[in-house]
């Protein structure tokens, strides 16, 4: 936080929503909302960082979808 009571970070965040059928074991099937976020210095602009953050969430989501569904073997 800076002296002035501002963050001197910014946040964001990315959501995907996953739709997951197992055609041979439907108990299995789920849908779920899979969220990652990432911050920066708020004193750069978001297209100056915006690549790499974006690269980072998405590994992170994808995990998070692997993780949720192989779960269950």
């Amino acid at each position: 936080m800076s002296a002035d009571g501002y963050s001197n970070l910014t946040q964001l965040k990315m959501t995907v929503n996953v739709r997951f059928v197992n055609n041979k074991k439907h108990a299995d099937d789920f849908e779920r909302r899979f969220t990652a976020s990432a911050e920066y210095d708020a004193s750069q602009q978001l297209n100056s960082v915006q690549e790499e953050l974006v690269t980072q969430m998405i590994k992170d989501i994808v995990d998070q979808i692997l993780n949720a569904t192989v779960a269950n073997w």
